[in-house]
């Protein structure tokens, strides 16, 4: 079984959207009319669908995605120079990748992160 797609239900569509094409290079395929759905294409295939949701939750804590990189400390400056701010700069962590953490518009939780001890990532 492969994860096929992601959907975040968010108050401000175009907002987040635009964050995830910007700051992560995802690729917009779909955008409604009516502006109330995005859905964007990951590199490797994965889909991430951002759907109109006045009331979406407050409480994001429990909310997180999470994107293999190349060279983290290179995504966070970019990301950082762009006007990303971090909850957390690149740090090495114990289940063997390098992470950095910032939050995408709506407040959803977005780690970059690169291997550094044979940990697998997922498929490229």
């Amino acid at each position: 079984m492969r994860l096929h797609s992601v959907l975040l239900y968010v108050p401000n569509v175009r907002e987040v959207a635009d964050w995830y094409a910007k700051h992560l290079g995802l690729t917009f395929i779909e955008d409604a009319p009516d502006g109330k759905f995005s859905m964007l294409k990951a590199n490797g295939g994965s889909l991430l669908g951002i759907h109109a949701a006045e009331n979406a939750s407050k409480s994001l804590d429990n909310t997180g995605l999470y994107f293999a990189v190349d060279d983290v400390d290179a995504h966070y400056e970019r990301m950082k120079d762009e006007g990303c701010e971090f909850v957390s700069p690149p740090k090495d962590q114990p289940w063997g990748s390098k992470m950095a953490t910032t939050r995408d518009p709506a407040g959803h939780c977005v780690g970059i992160e690169t291997a550094i001890t044979g940990f697998q990532l997922g498929e490229k």
